[in-house]
């Protein structure tokens, strides 16, 4: 399938808006003691920096892209990506997922809460370990 970029890159800078003004949103739920919506406003900004950043990884521009080296994170050498400390850090968030599927369920929020949020986080640590998915040889959990 071919998707134009401008396509992409209009997804990718409305997932960063939206990320942003939610973070708005979830400050003065805070400040007027609205915690609960704070939660929720923060699983949301988490689906939308994650679509953005699955629109990035298919080619859209990085929204974040003219921001100074000093803020963007650092790339990380291949050498820290398998490691012990995160392999454990990839089976703990896999338990965690665990729970929150099941919390989730609990509150009826199944692909749709605590889960979702964490498994990104899993993908991503078990991309890092393993590598992508589509070169792996059976050597994953």
């Amino acid at each position: 399938m071919n998707v134009d970029s401008t396509v992409l890159d209009k997804g990718a800078a409305a997932c960063y808006g939206i990320h942003r003004d939610l973070g708005t949103m979830r400050d003065k739920a805070n400040r007027s003691g609205a915690g609960r919506l704070a939660g929720e406003l923060d699983e949301i900004r988490a689906r939308a920096w994650y679509a953005m950043k699955d629109l990035v990884a298919s080619g859209a521009t990085d929204p974040l892209g003219d921001l100074p080296p000093v803020l963007r994170a650092a790339e990380t050498p291949l050498h820290l990506l398998d490691t012990p400390a995160n392999r454990e850090l990839l089976r703990c968030l896999l338990l965690t997922m665990d729970a929150a599927l099941a919390v989730d369920k609990e509150r009826g929020h199944e692909g749709d809460g605590f889960a979702e949020v964490i498994e990104h986080f899993a993908a991503r640590v078990q991309t890092e370990v393993y590598g992508p998915a589509d070169l792996r040889q059976g050597n994953q959990p």
